[in-house]
């Protein structure tokens, strides 16, 4: 696919994001003491935001923003967010930001993608969870009883008394 520039959305003085989710500065005429100088049109650096997400730090007019590129790229080619919908990767992968894999959709379907693609955080994929698949199987279906549980594994009364009674890990 050919790769196609478009303005950023509220960054058009500044910067033009590809439809393969590359992030650019344009060539403007920049004012020096030395008289007039001729920058930009470089690509930016892409970072990876805490999240897993591509991003970049977009500074111009006085302002300084960190920008997810999925975000500007959708902006750009497909017009801004219809009213509570997100944007959706279709294959899954947070670092993919070419227009061909990004769509606009609502959360419910956001979050069938995630269990579709395996990314959705639940379970051992959630960065707060104290137990393993195996060991919440064991306190959901074993009819131990709860407090023993919770000694054996090292988590509170309330953590396996929500795995028992279908509050957390329903998936198994």
């Amino acid at each position: 696919m050919e790769e196609v520039w478009k303005d950023c959305p509220g960054w058009e003085l500044f910067y033009e994001v590809s439809s393969q989710g590359q992030v650019r500065s344009k060539k403007r005429p920049v004012p020096t003491k030395f008289g007039i100088t001729t920058r930009g049109g470089k690509l930016l650096k892409r970072l990876s935001h805490s999240t897993g997400y591509l991003c970049v730090n977009l500074t111009g007019g006085g302002v300084r923003k960190q920008e997810l590129i999925h975000r500007l790229v959708l902006n750009a080619f497909c017009g801004t967010a219809p009213d509570k919908h997100q944007a959706c990767h279709n294959n899954g992968i947070r670092s993919d930001c070419r227009l061909e894999n990004l769509r606009w959709d609502s959360v419910v379907a956001n979050h069938a993608d995630k269990h579709k693609h395996g990314t959705a955080q639940i379970g051992s994929n959630n960065s707060y969870a104290k137990l393993n698949e195996e060991q919440a199987k064991i306190v959901k279906y074993s009819g131990r009883p709860l407090k023993e549980l919770a000694s054996e594994f090292g988590v509170s009364f309330g953590c396996v008394d929500k795995i028992r009674y279908g509050h957390s890990w329903k998936h198994i």
